[in-house]
This record gives structure tokens, sequence and C-alpha cells, in this order.
């Protein structure tokens, strides 16, 4: 049992009048409201008291909506503890943690604070955990622009003869024009003496030294007076309506537990064109604001729950500051200093800190009729009437140049945590479901971040770090292993050689890509890659090469057979795969000036330089769709989302690896996938449709291949590694062309071969 003599426990009896409704409270007889102030909870089995209460706060289904924990002396790692299990709990919206390491903010985050402990210093009078020291320092309350406005159209709405002044029997009149129900004598009674100097004398008319009239500026400084008299006597009055001024002491610091100060529901919208917008609010000193939350419509929408009193409340659009213009507006007695959020797509503001001259004003907490401040209205604002305005309009300099839009603020129609309350609020926008509420708010502004969002996501640390892109420096040291090894010195000029090669060189890319998907169509299911002679002819006929000359098809097997033919002064190390009757990489190269030279430098005397400039764009259009088709994949493969797929499947991926690698691997090597064992798995997985047949397995699996420079004398570039697979894989999908995300895509069949090896089948 917990120990103290000021434990209360009110369960609610059926019929029994709350603060809250049955519904909140989880029925009849449920634990509404729990009071465990004053009962040394930090010196007695704190933890376990605190674990325990823990534990019962976790439970999604408490009915909890009130707890009481003032003056216990708990730890911050005690605090935090019951910080940590209200996260999850979606029922409870008031808790006093006064007295305690810690503190509840204004949006209903559990902060623990270690500074939060008794003050012991010799210097200073003890005193209690929670206690400011002193009486809470007089809020500053303003004077709008439209209630100066409205006093000054009051004024010269009484002076219609235009004399600059207007009679003091009139004041009452006045007083009703404004809506105040100070009385004409007691607004008298605060006006000084006539002045007895010879500027003045108008306003003493009968010499008795008594005020008759006044000027335009003495009675606006009477009426701002009086107008902020009756606000601090409406919020007197309120906080004894309310039960504020309940037994506490009037040394403790503000509580901003919701359902005991009567916090309100508010709903802020901003329409218009930006990027992200954001409210910020004076009772927690500007410094947590929220952020409005998009539908796609051009509509911005957050929910706060706002304390009843005068708010302050700007808005930043983008790197702006803007007013919610249709709201009563004031000048602080000095600019309000805002730390500009940052967004993703948002550019760095040029400052860090932005000023505000001028604040929009909410009042929700007015008169009993209704006011909300606005004096200079000509009938009272109604309860849950929308308030609208046009940003482009805005007085403040910082929103001249803004984006226009329209803002409003309205009560929200759904019922609050005052005494009729019927049923649960929360204070935070949900990031995972634009235009809702965060379910979840005892939580650090900070800490919600981290966890919702998390680190921006980078390729360096995804499942494809390890991929190694074409880079300039990577195919300009392939083009000159190529180039090393043929036997274009033979029949090229010397003076020609370089300059051809740099012809290359430029074209390299486009080289490689007709080069692959030529592989990919010769291959027959052996485990190395070349271009066969009938695909090398297709390619010079499909581009208008060949003639009746020296290109003739004839010719061209000729070029073929010749480009094969190993130079008898070459390297005579044995090459590390056997290319059957196909052409390798180099011999590729070799074999196109060859086939340069017999169509335009025999036929029609150009240089070998400008004969193979001219083969290189004959033959450019066929290198289009493999260069699309290789863009395109790792533009839908190195993202986020692929990542988390891959990555939740990778355990499945290195089993359908290792299971299908390594027949023609050598012993003592690692194993790695061949052409030929990658299509095996993918007949396994019953991928092939339609669209990806037998055929372009091939082509998948070159597309899943990184660029080699030695295609000579390692076997590193037919075989697969795991990240090659993995690009090989989605290679596949994407050539299965079904119109959905490829990550969808992914996870789908990674699913389906998931279930097929728990049922025992090999994929």
């Amino acid at each position: 049992p917990l120990a103290g003599e000021s434990a209360a426990i009110e369960p609610m009896a059926a019929g029994e009048a709350s603060p809250v409704s049955e519904q909140d409270a989880g029925g009849p007889g449920a634990l509404a409201r729990l009071d465990l102030s004053w009962n040394c909870l930090g010196s007695i089995g704190a933890e376990a008291s605190m674990a325990a209460l823990a534990a019962a706060l976790k439970d999604d289904m408490s009915s909890l909506v009130h707890l009481d924990l003032s003056y216990n002396g708990l730890r911050a790692r005690e605090c935090a503890a019951l910080g940590a299990a209200l996260r999850t709990n979606h029922s409870l919206l008031g808790l006093h943690l006064v007295g305690n390491a810690a503190k509840v903010d204004s949006n209903g985050f559990v902060v623990a604070d270690e500074s939060k402990v008794l003050d012991t210093r010799p210097s200073s009078p003890p005193r209690l955990i929670g206690q400011t020291g002193a009486p809470p320092p007089k809020r500053v309350l303003l004077i709008s622009t439209e209630e100066r406005r409205a006093i000054r159209e009051a004024f010269a709405a009484s002076d219609a003869g235009g004399s600059g002044s207007v009679d003091v029997a009139r004041l009452g009149g006045m007083l009703r024009r404004l809506q105040l129900d100070t009385p004409p004598e007691e607004a008298i009674a605060l006006l000084a003496p006539s002045p007895r100097d010879g500027a003045a004398a108008d306003f003493d008319s009968r010499g008795d030294g008594q005020r008759h009239a006044l000027g335009v500026d003495e009675f606006s400084i009477l009426m701002e007076s009086l107008i902020l008299k009756e606000r601090e006597q409406r919020e007197e009055q309120r906080k004894r309506e309310i039960g504020m001024d309940r037994d506490r002491s009037v040394l403790e610091a503000r509580t901003s537990c919701w359902i005991c100060e009567h916090w309100q529901p508010v709903e802020v919208e901003w329409h218009g064109q930006a990027s992200t917008v954001w409210v910020f609010f004076s009772f927690d000193n500007f410094e947590h604001p929220t952020q409005l939350m998009p539908d796609g419509t051009g509509r911005f929408v957050c929910e706060r729950m706002l304390p009843p009193e005068q708010v302050w409340v700007v808005l930043q659009v983008d790197n702006e500051i803007q007013l919610l213009q249709d709201l009563p507006s004031a000048k602080p007695p000095k600019p309000v200093k805002i730390r500009l959020r940052s967004a993703e797509d948002l550019p760095e503001p040029p400052e860090q800190f932005a000023s505000a001259a001028e604040v929009s004003i909410i009042d929700l907490f007015s008169d009993a009729r209704g006011r909300r401040g606005s004096v200079g209205d000509s009938s009272p604002a109604s309860p849950g009437a929308s308030v609208s305005g046009d940003s482009s309009s805005s007085s403040t300099p910082a929103a001249a140049a803004g984006t226009a839009g329209v803002a409003s603020v309205r009560q929200s129609q759904r019922d609050c945590c005052a005494p009729s309350c019927k049923r649960r609020m929360v204070v935070l926008d949900d990031p995972n479901n634009p235009g809702s509420i965060y379910a979840v708010p005892r939580m650090v502004q900070v800490e919600q971040r981290r966890k919702v969002k998390g680190p921006a996501w980078k390729f360096e640390k995804s499942i494809f770090a390890s991929w190694r892109f074409e880079s300039a420096q990577l195919r300009a040291s392939a083009c000159a292993r190529d180039w090393g090894t043929t036997k274009v010195a033979k029949f090229v000029n010397a003076s020609e050689l370089e300059e051809t090669m740099d012809m290359f060189k430029a074209n390299y890319r486009m080289f490689l890509r007709i080069y692959r998907r030529c592989a990919a169509l010769s291959t027959t299911g052996s485990s190395t890659m070349g271009v066969s002679m009938t695909v090398a002819a297709d390619v010079l006929s499909a581009a208008g090469i060949m003639d009746d000359a020296y290109c003739r098809p004839s010719d061209v097997d000729t070029m073929f057979i010749a480009a094969r033919v190993r130079d008898k002064g070459a390297d005579k190390r044995p090459f590390a795969v056997k290319t059957s009757d196909t052409l390798m990489r180099f011999q590729f190269m070799e074999f196109l000036v060859r086939a340069a030279v017999a169509r335009f430098v025999k036929s029609e005397g150009a240089t070998t330089p400008e004969a193979v400039e001219r083969l290189l764009r004959l033959l450019d259009p066929q290198a289009k769709r493999p260069q699309d088709d290789l863009d395109e994949l790792h533009a839908a493969l190195h993202t986020e989302d692929c990542d988390k797929v891959f990555r939740k499947h990778e355990p499945l991926l290195r089993s359908v690896f290792a299971s299908h690698s390594g027949r023609f691997t050598k012993p003592g090597v690692e194993p790695q996938m061949s052409c030929k064992e990658f299509e095996e798995m993918l007949a396994g997985a019953d991928l092939f449709n339609d669209v990806l047949t037998p055929r372009e397995a091939a082509h998948a699996f070159l597309l899943g291949m990184q660029l080699y420079p030695d295609e000579l004398y390692s076997v590193d570039f037919a075989t697969m590694s795991f990240v090659e697979f993995i690009h090989g894989f989605a290679a596949a999908l994407y050539l299965r062309r079904e119109g959905a995300p490829l990550a969808a895509v992914a996870d789908r069949v990674l699913v389906s071969m998931a279930k097929g090896q728990s049922g025992g089948g090999r994929q």
C-alpha cells in the first residue's frame, strides 16, 4: 500500500456528477481521479511505486483522467519513467507534478528536470519544490489595434462639431458604445484635475478646477485604462468561478493541468501555398510551436489546448512571420523574438531569429456575455465562431512580402476539458496522418521529432551502401584496359590511335550499354558473357552501317573472327573465363573499330576517329533503352522505402542467394551467383511474366552488375556478389513493368517467397 494520509481515490458512482463523462472514465464505477499528493513517494519505495503506477498507465484502456502527484519529492528518473508510460496513455487529461523533479509543460508533456529539487541554500529560507519564491509575475495585457481604432471612432462620433474635445457629461454614452461596464461617475473620478495653464483653459469652462472636456489623447488614455481594468477584473472573476483559487500556496508555480486550469481546444487553420506553417503562442514564451499539417488541398490545420487567458499568437509561414489577420492584433511593449523553425523542403532562413513587432490576440474566456476583448465589434463574438483573414495584407513588415494565405482560428466544436467534457482531448497533429491529431501527447517535442521522423535517410547507411557506381574515373580505367588489349594498332595509323581512343573514352558509357545489351541477347545459358556473331551483325544492320562494298554480311563475319583472334605478342596468361564463340568487351570494341574503318574509311575516305564517331552516333539510339532501364532502376531502388523492404527481408534474400550460388565457383573461393543460377532463381520464384521472359533474365542480371575494368583475368564481371544480387533481383521486378512502386512490388514478392520457403518449396 502507498504510504500517506492524504491519498484520495474517487471512483465514480452511477449518476454522480463529474468533470468527465462515463465514456471517458470507462463507465460507472471506473476510477476517474486519483490524488496521491503529499505522500512522500520519493522517499518510500519510489521506484517500485512509480513502476506500478507506470504499468497501470500504460494500459490504453485506463479510465484515469486526472492524476495528482504533487509534493512527493520524486526524482528525475522516476518522473521520466512516468513520462515514458504516458506515451501510450490516451485518457489522462490532467496531471500535477509540482513538488517533484519534473514539470508538465504547455503541451501536456512530462519533462524531467533534476534542477527542480529542494532549495537548501543557507542564504535562502527553505521552500518547497515547485514554489517560485515569490508571487508569479503579473501578466501583460494588451490593447488591440482594433480597440484603439474603436476608441478614436467613438471620440469622433461624439465630437460632431470637430472641436477636438468631448464633453465629460456625454461620457456614459461613449462607454456604452465601447461596451464598457464602468459607471460614468467612476470614470470621471479617474480624471485628473484640469490644468491651470492657458493652453488647457478650454477644458475648465466653468472655472471650478474640474475637467469638463477631454481631448482625444486624454480620452484614449482613459478608455484604454478602463478596458485593461475591466479585463483584469474579468480574469479574477473567472478564476474564482472555475475554482482556480483552490487551497494551494500562493507561491506555487502554476500548473498545466488542462482540467483544473480549464484549458480549451482551439483549431488553427491556414489556407494558401506554402511548404510548412507553424503557430507560436505566448503562454510557452513562443518556444514550442505546433506545426500545421497539410491535407493536400492547400489547407494547413492543427489543434491546440489554450489556457483561459489572453494569448498572443503569430504564424511562421515558410520563413516569414505573419499574423492571423482577422483576429485582434496588438503591439507588445517590446518585439517578440521568434526562433524560426526549419524543415527538409524549406531553404535555410537568412537569420535564425525573427522579431514580431505585432501579435494576434486570442481570448477564449471573456466576460459572461461572451465578449472576446475586441471592443470595436458591433456584436459579441459567439463561441465556436470562425475568424479569417488574408495574410497578404498583414501589417507586420516580415509578412508584407510573404506568401498570401487565409488563416482562421475557431474554438473546437468538440467538448473540452471543462465540467461539460464529453470526450478525450489531445494536443498535437499526427505527422503520419496529416489533418488528424496525434494521440500520444506525453513526450517532449525534440524526442517526439526524433522518434517519429528520425534521422534523414542516407544511401551510405543503407543495404545498398557497398554498391559502386559507374564514375567517370572508373569508366576511363575500363576503357584504357580494353583499348590496350585490342589489336587496333595493326590496322589503324599510329597518328590516329590516341584520338580514336579518346573518341571511345568520351562515349564509353554508351558503348557499355550496347555491349551489355548485346551480351544479354547472346546468352545461351552458359556461365560466360559475350556477344555472338548473329547479334553483332544484327546491331550493325539495325544501325544502317552495312553496305554492298566493304561492310557486307560476309565482311562482318570476317571482322568478327578477326576480333576474336588473340594477338601473338599479348599476355600469355589464360583468360579467367572461356569465351566460346562470343566477343568479350575488349574484342567487341575492336570489332566496332574494324566495322567503322570498313564502312567509312575504305568507302568514303574518312579518318579513323571520324569513322568511329559516325558509327557510335548511329549506334546511340540502341543504347537508349538499356540506359533508361538502368537510370530508372537506380532511381526507384535507391530509396528509403526500398531500403526498409530489403532490410526487412535480408535474411530471406541471403538464404536465396546462398542456395543459388557456387555451382560455377572454383573450390576455395567465396560462392558467387552466375547468370544461369540467377535465371533459375527467377524461375523458381515464378517471377517470369509476359514482359519479363526468360530471354530478359540476362538483361536483369547485367543491370545488377557493377563495372569491372578487368574482364580478362577475373570472373567478378560474370558472377554476382550479394549487393549485386539485390540489384539484379530488383531489376527483374522492375522489368516486370507492374506499374506499382518498386518497394511495394518487392515486399509482396518477398513475402510470397518466404511463404514458399516455409512450405518446403525451394525458391
